[in-house]
Order: C-alpha cells, then structure tokens, then sequence
C-alpha cells in the first residue's frame, strides 16, 4: 500500500513523521511511524522509513559501552523468546518480538532476515521483500538477501527486478546457480529489456 491509500487523518500522521525525520527529530518520528503502523501494519513504506530512522538515529548517536551491553541483554532475552513463539506457530507475537529486537538494533540483518522468513509463512511476501530489501541498505552484497530477493521477483513476474538482483547475486557470488538458472529462464522468455543493471531497493 501508498499513503494514497491511507485516511485524510492517518496520511497527516505519516506525513508529519517524515518531516519530524526530516529535522532529525527521531523520537517524535519513530512514535509517529509506530503509531502509522498500528493501524496499517501492511504498509511497508512507513516500516521502511521506521527502520531507517532508528538506523540513522543510532548512527547520529552512537550507544554508550553500557547501552551496548543492555542492549545485548534484551536481545538475548527476545531471542529466546522468539524461539519460543515460533515453536508454538504464534507467529504474530513472534513478528512483534522480532520488530523490536530491530528496534534495539537497526543494523542487525540476521534479524530483518528471521522477519522476513516469518512474514514469508504468513504468505505476507510484499512484507518478506521489505524486510530482505532492508539487509541490502545495510549490506548491498548481502548474498542471502540477493537470493531470496531474486527468487521472488522472478515468481511474480517482476523480471526487471529479478534480472537486475540476479547479475548483483553473480558479482558477488560468481557462479551462482540460483542466479544463473532465473537469468537463463527470464532470457527464455524474451521478455526482458537492456538497462537494468543498478539495482535499488524498493522503497
């Protein structure tokens, strides 16, 4: 979904986060995305513009020695409950576990990974490819984010953003068979046209 497809009232909301992130006013920004994000849990742009304000307010302020080791705690704490929630199926309460351990620490990919892997049992794949496109803002060369990513484009049908993902995979990972197996089958459609060899994540 768009802020297209959000309430008068609801779009103002997200609207007035993006200026708060805009001024750097990160606090205010988050709250306002998380409070978005309550109502439209689906919309993948406002989960895109949450995970990159606590990203760029965590570079900006960098946590102290202590924090780091709170924070570690937490996230230990989380994790294993994840594992637990995930054994169950809860699989709701295991996305908000995830969610936060994000929260706590944005450049985490293994995190935005296991996210992606739980929206992807949910069959949420617009939700999986936001959170495998996030890895790439944080790490472009991220192999098994490629892999994912090039697979799912490719069963969509989205053949542009396959291919492109697919030559990114093999300059990383020469070779790659998932990666050469979508090239040669998207070649054997002739549907493809030239010019889509700077892949962007979707945003």
């Amino acid at each position: 979904m768009n802020p297209n497809n959000l309430s008068e009232q609801d779009n103002e909301l997200y609207q007035k986060g993006i200026a708060a992130l805009r001024k750097q006013n990160y606090d205010y920004a988050i709250e306002l995305f998380q409070q978005v994000l309550e109502i439209y849990p689906d919309f993948s742009v406002c989960l895109h513009d949450l995970w990159r304000t606590s990203r760029e307010k965590r570079n900006s302020l960098p946590p102290s020695i202590f924090q780091r080791v709170i924070e570690k705690i937490k996230i230990g704490i989380l994790s294993l409950k994840l594992i637990y929630l995930l054994m169950l199926g809860k699989l709701e309460s295991a996305i908000s576990v995830q969610k936060t351990i994000i929260l706590l620490n944005p450049n985490c990919t293994p995190a935005f990974y296991r996210l992606a892997t739980t929206f992807l049992r949910q069959g949420k794949s617009t939700l999986a490819k936001t959170s495998w496109e996030e890895i790439l803002f944080i790490d472009k060369k991220n192999v098994g984010a490629l892999r994912q990513l090039a697979r799912l484009y490719y069963e969509e049908k989205d053949y542009k953003k396959a291919t492109a993902t697919a030559r990114l995979l093999l300059s990383v990972q020469a070779h790659d068979l998932q990666a050469e197996t979508i090239l040669k089958d998207i070649a054997a459609l002739g549907t493809i046209e030239e010019g889509f060899d700077n892949f962007k994540p979707a945003t």
